[in-house]
């Protein structure tokens, strides 16, 4: 990254920081896990941080495309992500995307790392939201790994949601939803893609693929959740 970028990106973090700072005092952070009042900037409470920063879980997307994962997709981890996804809770977008940034920092060589950009949702599905909670956290991980964002892909097609598909149909449900917005600003980056979940690897893989038909030189994948077979 060129040094006044660099700058730039560290004086719009500590505006961040200070104006955060200040709604805190209005109105206390929480636990994204139990929703218990925690210190300005902390994770999580005491109790929820146990398992939070151990070794990242690794896992392909699909093509092969590597992820990492900072926390299994189980109790209480969950709440934070559908309390960012679907409830509005975006205060939540920082205290995740800090675990993330641990998963990441001791999984990828994130100074090799040229750009980080994002899964996007269909316009249609956006208004209804009125974010992308992908987005939110890779905002977030822009500022703390000093690795500069770009919204790289666009989706074209509103299919239904991942999460209301069966597992057997995911693949053939995202085939062919993103586009690449300008391949010249893809041609030879190394880019880390940012989600919530992985599931199956189907969504982070077909956008994966697109990036790399666009010319991109390497992807990485990081989510903050990972869905883990059970065992039996």
């Amino acid at each position: 990254m060129e040094i006044t970028q660099l700058k730039h990106l560290r004086t719009k973090y500590k505006l961040l920081r200070v104006w955060r700072r200040i709604l805190a005092v209005l109105f206390p952070e929480r636990c994204p896990y139990c929703n218990k009042v925690i210190e300005f900037e902390e994770a999580s409470c005491e109790a929820c941080a146990k398992g939070l920063f151990r070794d990242p879980l690794k896992k392909n997307a699909s093509g092969g495309y590597p992820c990492v994962s900072a926390v299994p997709y189980n109790d209480p981890y969950k709440n934070g992500i559908w309390g960012l996804k679907f409830s509005d809770s975006v205060q939540f977008a920082p205290q995740l995307a800090r675990v993330m940034a641990k998963a990441i920092e001791k999984s990828y060589r994130t100074d090799e790392i040229d750009v980080l950009t994002f899964i996007p949702l269909h316009p249609k599905r956006q208004r209804e939201r009125g974010y992308n909670q992908s987005e939110l956290l890779a905002r977030e991980l822009s500022y703390l790994l000093e690795i500069p964002l770009e919204s790289l892909l666009v989706k074209t097609k509103n299919n239904p949601p991942q999460h209301e598909t069966e597992a057997a149909n995911r693949h053939e449900n995202v085939k062919g939803v993103y586009e690449v917005k300008d391949k010249a600003s893809v041609t030879g980056k190394r880019i880390l893609l940012i989600d919530d979940i992985i599931t199956t690897g189907s969504t982070l893989g077909e956008a994966a693929k697109m990036l790399a038909l666009a010319g991109a030189e390497q992807v990485f994948c990081a989510t903050f959740a990972c869905v883990v077979a059970k065992t039996t």
